[in-house]
């Protein structure tokens, strides 16, 4: 089967404890798989050299600078983001290959649910799924919110919501998880002074 004529962009930083399972899994599938990283001091990037896989670097400022720097480095026409910790269900990469082949020129963006596993386990109702995530768009249509977190991309055209998920697996104990929690926060407090707005747990929903 020939491969998806699909940009896969990895940003990472010191993920050498996910980022060859998630390779493992879509370099059969994908025609090009672009590795940013932000100078990682791990094993990371010989990783990635293993692979023969493309390597882009930069300092990092934040996830959406980073990324829109990437994205017009792609070589092909749709851009797939996947984070280091995530892996996309066997069915998503069948469902993104049939929506790319068929998807209509209005179309600029696909939305994909996301499962965050809590210690190995998918919690359902319990935890944010579906969780949409603007990852899947045109190189040439996409771009990504000015925002210091949780910025989406933003397109002219059209979106559509896929099925199936990017699974999300980076939670294995207390202290990962009050970590990440912890540096969310002082991207949401940079946010809100970004956009003068008096921080507390509620003005979270505002800029989100």
């Amino acid at each position: 089967m020939s491969k998806i004529p699909l940009t896969v962009i990895i940003p990472v930083f010191n993920s050498e404890r996910y980022l060859e399972e998630l390779i493992k899994t879509i370099i059969d599938d994908v025609e090009e798989i672009i590795i940013c990283d932000s100078y990682s001091t791990d094993f990371t990037l010989d990783i990635a050299k293993s692979y023969d896989l493309k390597i882009i670097q930069k300092e990092y400022i934040n996830s959406a600078t980073q990324k829109n720097w990437a994205i017009p480095q792609a070589s092909q026409d749709w851009v797939l983001i996947i984070d280091s910790d995530e892996l996309p269900e066997k069915s998503l990469i069948l469902e993104i290959r049939d929506f790319i082949t068929s998807v209509k020129n209005d179309i600029d963006l696909a939305y994909i649910p996301r499962k965050n596993l809590f210690w190995g386990e998918f919690m359902g109702k319990a935890s944010p799924y579906p969780d949409y995530q603007s990852r899947l768009f045109r190189k040439s249509k996409g771009c990504y919110q000015n925002k210091e977190v949780h910025a989406q991309v933003e397109v002219p055209g059209k979106a559509v919501y896929l099925k199936y998920a990017l699974v999300h697996d980076d939670f294995k104990d207390i202290a990962s998880w009050w970590h990440r929690n912890n540096r969310y926060y002082k991207y949401e407090l940079d946010e809100c002074i970004k956009q003068n707005i008096s921080w507390s747990f509620n003005s979270i929903d505002e800029y989100r």
